[in-house]
């Protein structure tokens, strides 16, 4: 695991140790829940090369519990474990060796995980029942899920055709993830509770390997053989944009 994937999950674990630990009062701690929307991107490795990639944003959702512990006045600590989505969408122009022959790959990769952010939370001291807030902080995801929609071009002289494939993904991706998180949004004072606004950012530390193969078969079935199989590896991080709406009781 690299140095950014074990300070990640030194950071979540520590925070969650610490809240279980510790005996707030009942009156300071508070829970609720939040729901919203997901945009995840696939982002390949820097340094990979051979690969014209187009990338597309897939939407999803999230929802979960998520809670507030205030450390000073203006400071929270956010815990929070959410069913949350991932993923995305990409162009993959592959590089062949057989003249005349093109692949280009249109895959749509969704992923999903349970995201347990630690969060801390800045509130902007204001008059009133509106805060404006920033956070940042470490999170744990772990996968359970993962789909692979792909739709293969292929053409040769003379000719076009186009394979298609789904299959199960989990085999291919990390079983933990951790990510770092910064955002920014509001807090609103709203009946007996508080009305929780933001949008934050996931940035994925640790690259999926992915991999799709055109059987040789397919080409010989054509008139055009070949000794082997054609195929591409990709390791591509995630990164994921939210929106959310949150309400604490």
């Amino acid at each position: 695991m690299k140095r950014s994937g074990k300070v990640g999950m030194v950071m979540v674990l520590g925070g969650w140790i610490f809240l279980a630990l510790s005996p707030p009062a009942e009156a300071a701690l508070k829970w609720g829940f939040r729901a919203g929307y997901t945009s995840g991107q696939l982002r390949a490795e820097e340094g990979d090369s051979g690969f014209d990639v187009e990338k597309y944003a897939l939407a999803g959702m999230t929802f979960g519990l998520t809670a507030n512990f205030p450390v000073t006045k203006f400071f929270v600590l956010q815990p929070e474990v959410l069913y949350f989505q991932k993923g995305g969408v990409y162009d993959v122009g592959v590089p062949l060796s057989i003249p005349g022959i093109t692949v280009s790959v249109h895959d749509t990769r969704s992923l999903a995980y349970i995201e347990m952010p630690l969060l801390l939370k800045f509130l902007i001291p204001l008059r009133g029942s509106f805060r404006p807030s920033f956070f940042v902080g470490p999170s744990l995801a772990l996968n359970f899920s993962g789909k692979l929609k792909s739709k293969i071009d292929i053409e040769v002289p003379g000719l076009s055709f186009t394979l298609r494939e789904t299959k199960d993904l989990k085999a291919e991706l990390n079983d933990v993830e951790f990510s770092f998180v910064l955002g920014g949004g509001f807090d609103l004072d709203l009946g007996k509770g508080r009305l929780l606004v933001d949008n934050r950012f996931f940035f994925g530390l640790k690259t999926n390997g992915f991999k799709v193969v055109v059987p040789a078969s397919k080409f010989a079935a054509l008139g055009f053989p070949a000794a082997e199989d054609f195929g591409y590896d990709l390791n591509m991080f995630n990164y994921v944009m939210s929106i959310s709406v949150g309400y604490l009781f």
